[in-house]
């Protein structure tokens, strides 16, 4: 019993030690922010036509192809994803090109090849979604049927940008 007695003095006389360590409590807030920059990253595959025939099968028909554009934003981001014009461009017609020769191109932001896809005023106006996973658009890519144009590969490379 005297044990007993002994811990439970102890035991008081350590809670008035402790009591009396402190003799008063202040409060505070302290503000935590963070200012979320907007941002986009695009990444984008290569548009290849493929083989181009003017005399036979591009004679009446245009060559179709397309490309995959990737875009990450920050969620809520307001953006715009546009293309120039190209290393060839001349005026607002795009153009690939083998030494003087100009293949004629152009490319669209639908399948049906009706909504031109180029600077600010054909530009696509998206929001970013703010996933990891990035939005995936489509550009569908034509050369115009009929074109006489000498053989060989062409080229052109066009600048994608986004506005955010």
């Amino acid at each position: 019993m005297r044990s007993g007695i002994t811990r439970l003095i102890l035991a008081g006389a350590l809670m008035c030690g402790a009591a009396s360590a402190w003799a008063g409590s202040a409060t505070t807030f302290l503000q935590v922010s963070v200012n979320v920059v907007p941002n986009c990253r695009l990444s984008i595959t290569d548009l290849a036509f493929g083989n181009y025939d003017p005399l036979l099968d591009n004679a009446d028909r245009p060559l179709d192809g397309s490309a995959q554009l990737q875009m990450v934003c920050t969620k809520n981001s307001q953006a715009s994803i546009m293309f120039d014009t190209g290393q060839h461009g001349v005026g607002s017609t795009r153009g690939m090109a083998l030494g003087s020769d100009r293949v004629n191109y152009d490319l669209f932001r639908d399948s049906a090849r009706t909504q031109r896809w180029a600077d600010t005023t054909d530009a696509l106006h998206v929001v970013g979604t703010g996933s990891r996973d990035p939005q995936q658009f489509t550009v569908f890519g034509r050369v115009p049927a009929g074109q006489a144009v000498g053989a060989g590969a062409y080229l052109d490379i066009v600048t994608a940008t986004v506005d955010f």
